[in-house]
């Protein structure tokens, strides 16, 4: 019987590993450099694995102080205006909402930036839910590249990604 699945959670690190993805996560921003070293070192291992994309993401959830606050946010990107027909006049609320923003760069680091706003159960009551995707494209999915090919591009974008998704969270949640 072949493993297919391996999971493992270690405080500020969880580790899971599919058949066609490789996750590291750590819900502790401040051991971002060593989850970014772990995965560097990993993939050194594994440089002849077979690979066609790379995910820099983040998850945040906002608390936002007032219930206003907290519709303003989804108002600046639903407004409720073309739904008053259909909520009789009432509000719409921001649910989730997702955009896609295309990334230029250099080869390696051409991609997109995926970023979904809507509420967080996490935050309740007034929550504001923020996910950001720096994705790296490295080769067609059916022709993948190496591990090796990555590891410039998790070096090189690593804190360009997380400036990103500061300045992108300031300006959504302001």
């Amino acid at each position: 019987m072949v493993n297919e699945v391996m999971a493992f959670d270690a405080g500020w690190l969880s580790l899971q590993v599919l058949p066609i993805r490789l996750s590291f996560t750590s819900s502790e921003s401040a051991y971002h450099l060593e989850l970014r070293d772990l995965v560097l070192g990993t993939l050194t291992l594994l440089q002849e694995e077979p690979i066609s994309a790379l995910g820099l993401n983040r998850d945040a959830h906002y608390s936002m102080d007032t219930e206003e606050e907290w519709h303003a946010v989804g108002d600046r990107f639903i407004p409720n205006e073309p739904w008053a027909e259909i909520t009789g006049g009432g509000r719409a609320g921001l649910h989730r909402l997702a955009v896609q923003v295309t990334r230029e760069g250099t080869e390696l680091a051409m991609g997109s930036t995926n970023i979904t706003v809507g509420t967080s159960t996490e935050a309740a009551p007034n929550g504001v839910f923020l996910g950001i995707n720096d994705h790296f494209q490295l080769s067609p999915p059916d022709e993948p590249t190496t591990a090796a090919a990555l590891l410039p591009v998790l070096e090189d974008e690593w804190e360009p990604a997380r400036a990103r998704a500061i300045a992108i969270a300031a300006h959504i949640i302001g």
